[in-house]
Parts: structure tokens; sequence; C-alpha cells
């Protein structure tokens, strides 16, 4: 790797003290990553009976966010060769084998990467999203979804799927899933717990309204500091938290479970809970 691509960056190991581990945290420095793991240490041998485990070093909940980086033109064209899409460019030929050691080449600069683990066949890119400057689509990326196949020296395979965002040559997102293992980017900085969601939304709805979270707290009949909790991302929305909510913000309290990822009870008449259900946090 280049000296000028060399960049320190954290990782951050979080997860509960455990028989296997004697640590709750640990930070150290990997190159252009930013890295954050939820889980905890399966110790050095790293076992375990899982395939989609054994690709990393530990069966992990993982968030990587690559540093900004030129394309060359050879993988653009790979990633832009789409046959038989409506709407799309027409396929030029493109060599597709450029691939596989362009996505390798992101893997092995993930510390934890076993590279027993290769990315040994692509299909075609499908677009997600197209750049272009038109009436009815304004887009500054390209952003494309491309299916492929992980093997091991010992015959294993998984399916993989990488997302790969680009604006003009620079890469600027990269998403793998592997087995049912997804890597992708995180919403906080290095070093932060990922916040809930429905925090980002629920501040954007109470700005809009010009509901302060003082003015909150009291329509919901709660406290400061749960409204504030909630709109940070570090308290996760329940049902009943939500009605309220949606009762303070005077929007359908479905609606707001629906972008809370909640599901309504199934009795639920869309309104808030009674207020002697409400619980003082």
């Amino acid at each position: 790797m280049s000296a000028q691509r060399r960049r320190s960056v954290d990782i951050l190991v979080l997860g509960p003290r455990s028989a296997r581990t004697d640590r709750w945290a640990a930070t150290i420095h990997v190159v252009d990553l930013v890295l954050v793991y939820a889980g905890f240490s399966r110790g050095a041998g790293m076992e375990t009976d899982d395939a989609a485990s054994r690709v990393s070093t530990g069966g992990y909940a993982l968030a990587v966010s690559l540093a900004d980086r030129p394309l060359n033109s050879a993988v653009i064209k790979a990633l832009t060769c789409w046959p038989g899409i409506v709407g799309g460019n027409a396929p030029t030929p493109a060599d597709l084998a450029l691939l596989p050691p362009f996505f390798n080449e992101l893997l092995d600069e993930l510390p934890w990467w076993n590279r027993a683990w290769r990315v040994t066949q692509v299909e075609p890119a499908y677009p997600l999203e197209i750049a272009g400057n038109e009436s009815r689509r304004i887009t500054r990326f390209t952003e494309v979804s491309v299916p492929g196949t992980v093997s091991c020296d010992g015959g294993e395979e998984l399916p993989f799927f990488a997302r790969v965002r680009f604006e003009d040559n620079r890469l600027t997102r990269f998403q793998a899933k592997i087995g049912d293992v997804i890597l992708g980017p995180s919403s906080a900085a290095a070093g932060k717990r990922e916040p809930h969601p429905f925090g980002v939304v629920l501040v954007k709805l109470m700005n809009r309204r010009g509901i302060s979270i003082r003015e909150m707290a009291r329509r919901c009949g709660r406290a400061e500091s749960t409204i504030r909790g909630v709109c940070s991302g570090g308290r996760n929305p329940h049902r009943i938290l939500v009605a309220e909510l949606a009762e303070g913000l005077g929007m359908p309290e479905k609606d707001l479970l629906a972008i809370a990822g909640l599901d309504a009870h199934p009795d639920s008449a869309d309104r808030t809970a009674e207020p002697s259900a409400r619980a003082q946090s």
C-alpha cells in the first residue's frame, strides 16, 4: 500500500463481558478504514461452525467505510456494463474479470479478513442509481449492485453481493454482503456507538413543526431525557412511546410506527396509548 494512502482511524470492539473475553472495549488503529465491531472476541483461534463467520476472523456485525479513492476507467467500465437493463446504458464490451481482483484488494485491506476466502466470480452489475442531470432525475453519483461468489481453498462457497457507489472516477461507498453477514458504512464516527435511525427522522419531524424537546416531553408526559435519548438515537423507540410521539406530532400513529420499523398492534385504532399506560422514564 502506498504511503499516500495510509491514514489512521479507529476500530471499536464493543460487547458485554463474557467467559470468552475479559475486555469491555478496545481501540486499535488500521489503515484507510473505519470499522465498527458489535460483538465480543471469540479467542485466538476464532473457530466457529458457521461458514459466513469463518470468512472473517469472527462472527461480528461489521461496518466498513472505505476512504475516498480513485477508480480506473476499466473498473468503471466493468461496473457500468448493464446488459438487458431497460433505460440503462447500452452494454459495451467490458472485462468483468477485473472486478474480483478489485473486490479482493478492498477486502484484503481489512486486518481481520481471512485471505483464504476470495471473490472468484461476479456477474454483471445492476444499476441502483445512475448519475444524471435530467428534469426528473438529478443525481451526482452512480450506485450498482454486483452479485458473485466467494470461495475458499477448502471448496466452500458463499454468495457475495457488492454495493459500489462512485462519483465521476472516485469510489465513495462500498458495502459487501457475504453469506448473511453485511459489511457496510457506519452512520456514527469511529469510536461512537451506532444510533437508532428513527432519531434522525423524529428530529426532522419535530423541527418542521417547531416542537422542542421540552415541549414534546410535555405533550407525551415523558421526561426530557427520554425524548432526548430517542432523538439522539441512543434509545430505541417502542410502540407506546411512538404512539405518544405521533400524538405530539399530530400525525397518524400507524404512519410513525411504520417509520420506526414497528408493527401496529392488531387491535390498534390508530390512537395513542391511554395516559394510564404511560410509564414515566
